[in-house]
């Protein structure tokens, strides 16, 4: 049986950033799957930035494609990439891994950069 994700705890923050462009038409699925994974995690924020209009900043993240997003803990430390659209499942993953590095304990070995459903995705 398939239950709904229930929303996390509002502590500790994450923070998001989807670097994209205008004519992306990908971007607009990432945004609606960022825009779900908002309401389920309180006291998340969202910062979009487009290639375009702000190029040095993506040069500067080493933004190569569009959509990008970027999920760093609240300390603002990167912990997950992903060029292309990631689905739900992997941003509630990768945000449960962002609120886990900001609690103390030991850090476990992040996984290497794979390839699922079209989005390349690095867990930092």
């Amino acid at each position: 049986m398939h239950t709904a994700p229930r929303p996390l705890a509002a502590d500790p923050a994450v923070h998001f950033e989807l670097f994209s462009t205008s004519f992306c038409g990908a971007c607009r699925n990432t945004r609606m799957a960022l825009d779900r994974v908002l309401q389920l995690v309180p006291g998340s924020t969202l910062a979009e930035f487009d290639v375009a209009g702000d190029p040095q900043r993506a040069e500067s993240l080493n933004i190569e494609h569009t959509p990008t997003t970027i999920i760093r803990a609240a300390d603002g430390r990167e912990v997950f990439r992903a060029a292309g659209v990631p689905s739900l499942p992997q941003l509630l993953v990768a945000t449960a891994r962002a609120r886990e590095s900001t609690q103390p304990g030991p850090a476990a070995e992040p996984p290497p950069t794979s390839l699922i459903d079209g989005a390349q995705t690095t867990t930092r």
